[in-house]
């Protein structure tokens, strides 16, 4: 949550684990890492679901809605970041 800064949840996550721990700081990299790893492994198993679906009709609409998050909204996100 912490990685979408201008998300409210992340704000409201960082400020309870800022009050309720004195030493904690937000370690960007394994964020990142995790994200990236998780979304990884999720992809993959979407992929295989999608893949045994008999459907195409279900396919393409399954498709062209992961193309959209894809480019629509993660790849926007990933660049915020690279920039910054």
């Amino acid at each position: 949550m912490i990685i979408v800064r201008e998300n409210e949840e992340s704000r409201i996550w960082d400020q309870v684990m800022r009050q309720s721990f004195n030493d904690y700081t937000v370690n960007e990299h394994f964020i990142r890492y995790y994200a990236y790893e998780r979304f990884m492994a999720d992809l993959k198993d979407f992929m295989n679901d999608l893949c045994t679906n008999l459907d195409a009709e279900y396919r393409a609409k399954v498709l062209k809605s992961l193309q959209d998050y894809l480019l629509g909204w993660l790849f926007q996100v990933l660049m915020r970041y690279r920039a910054s």
